[in-house]
C-alpha cells in the first residue's frame, strides 16, 4: 500500500491536467505549477515544537513542469509530480 498513490494526489494530479487543457495551455511550453497545503505537525520531529504549542502547521508544497509535458503525459506522470513535492515536505524541510 506505500506504493499506492493517494486519492489526494490522484484527484488533484488529474483536475490540474484538466484545467490546463481546458485553459488552451495543451501546447504551451511555460511553466504551469499546482501549490497545495501539507500538514507541517505530522511531519515534524516529536521535540521541534514547543510544549504547549497551540497552533497550525502549514505548508505549501508545489509541483511544476512545462503545461505542454503536463497535457501530454499521462496522469500518472502528473500524481508522480504531486506525491514528490509533497513528499519533500518531510523533517530535513525543516
Amino acid at each position: 500500500a506505500h506504493n499506492r498513490h493517494t486519492t489526494f494526489e490522484t484527484v488533484s494530479a488529474h483536475l490540474w491536467r484538466k484545467f490546463t487543457v481546458a485553459r488552451g495551455r495543451a501546447g504551451d511550453p511555460a511553466r504551469t505549477a499546482l501549490n497545495v497545503t501539507v500538514d507541517g505537525r505530522a511531519r515534524l520531529a516529536e521535540d521541534s515544537l514547543p510544549r504547549g504549542f497551540f497552533g497550525n502547521t502549514v505548508l505549501t508544497a508545489s509541483a511544476g513542469t512545462s503545461a505542454r509535458d503536463l497535457a501530454r503525459g499521462s496522469l500518472a506522470d502528473a500524481v508522480a509530480l504531486v506525491r514528490a513535492a509533497v513528499r519533500a515536505r518531510d523533517r530535513r524541510y525543516f
